[in-house]
């Protein structure tokens, strides 16, 4: 048995969220795969769906970008078609993404061997990680991934944020009861699938934070706060934005440096040369918000204070911060608080695709 634990990694954890795997977990989850601190593996049907996801909202993006472009040339402005390929793109990426994976040292195995009598009597059964309508034959897929995992390691970390189809809920944290026990019935500990909902959850709760480099990145974030702060800037102007309040959206025009910085955590940096970093703070949008609920819709742009989490890669012998991003913004900007936002107005609303 190889004493090193294995790392599975589901669809969800690179899925809108890091299609590239560039941000400062992954950077920290490919070192650590690098230096044989386990082992990474991404299945085969994870790849085909996560390049499968890409196609669809590089089609979807394209689209907004084409109806954007017939906006502003109602405005009488001349702008060029949104032009791409999208089967070359689709291909790129499907290189680089295995490309990513195998650099790291990780494998890309094809479908585990599936007793399909076995899957359908979990389906009729309703057992996890099939849902309560029989659905979830990829998620069984996986799981049968690690079962083999746990076989050939003994230790597997199954990185997945599909809540129904692994995760025990509130009362029950981790995995849930039934795979437990299959784990059990198996002759496995119970616990010998740790389960997480991304990369930045298992980095910190596996990571041992070294003082001295807590203190480092401390000090960095005094001397460099400047130029941080324009990082954190760019990070902040690309992040996603859950809007909380009814139909609806916004948009961010413009991010400012934040007020504050707040480093709440060091991880995976004792005897390691990469290190995640969170910090935490508030900072200042310019943002375009849209409201519509069957009446007259309103729309209007004006700054808002956000909270902001972010993560960075610290490398530890250069002593630099990098790879920053801003997870997912939650705004509650709703129609009673429009009237505040600069700019408000009430008229014409022209939607895409009217003359």
């Amino acid at each position: 048995m190889n004493n090193r634990r294995a790392l599975l990694v589901d669809s969800n954890a690179i899925v809108a969220t890091d299609w590239f795997l560039k941000s400062a977990p992954w950077r920290v989850i490919h070192y650590d795969a690098q230096q044989g601190h386990f082992h990474l593996v991404v299945p085969a049907l994870v790849i085909q769906e996560v390049v499968g996801r890409y196609r669809a909202s590089l089609i979807e993006e394209a689209e907004k970008a084409r109806n954007a472009n017939n906006s502003v040339r109602r405005l009488g402005v001349e702008v060029p078609d949104c032009q791409i390929d999208v089967d070359d793109l689709v291909s790129s990426y499907e290189v680089a993404l295995r490309a990513k994976v195998t650099g790291a040292g990780g494998t890309i195995p094809d479908l585990p061997s599936v007793d399909l009598g076995k899957l359908t009597t979990k389906a009729i059964g309703r057992l996890r990680p099939f849902d309560h309508d029989g659905n979830g034959f990829r998620d069984a897929i996986l799981w049968e991934h690690g079962l083999e995992l746990v076989a050939q390691h003994g230790r597997v970390v199954l990185i997945s944020g599909d809540r129904k189809a692994f995760h025990g809920g509130k009362d029950q944290p981790g995995l849930v009861g039934d795979l437990a026990l299959e784990l059990e019935q198996l002759g496995h500990a119970r616990d010998a699938v740790k389960l997480y909902p991304d990369i930045g959850s298992y980095l910190k709760d596996t990571g041992t934070t070294n003082p001295g480099i807590f203190a480092a990145v401390a000090e960095l974030l005094t001397a460099e706060e400047e130029q941080i702060g324009v990082n954190l800037q760019v990070a902040l102007s690309q992040a996603g934005i859950e809007f909380r309040h009814g139909n609806g959206r916004v948009v961010i025009e413009q991010a400012f440096p934040p007020a504050s910085v707040t480093l709440i955590d060091v991880s995976s940096a004792d005897d390691h040369e990469v290190a995640l970093v969170t910090l935490e703070g508030d900072a200042d949008l310019d943002l375009y918000v849209e409201w519509w609920d069957g009446r007259q819709p309103d729309y209007g742009s004006g700054t808002e204070t956000v909270t902001y989490t972010a993560t960075a890669s610290y490398d530890v012998r250069a002593r630099v911060l990098d790879d920053f991003s801003v997870g997912k913004l939650q705004v509650d900007v709703g129609r009673d608080d429009l009237s505040s936002l600069s700019g408000l107005y009430e008229g014409d609303w022209l939607l895409d695709g009217d003359p």
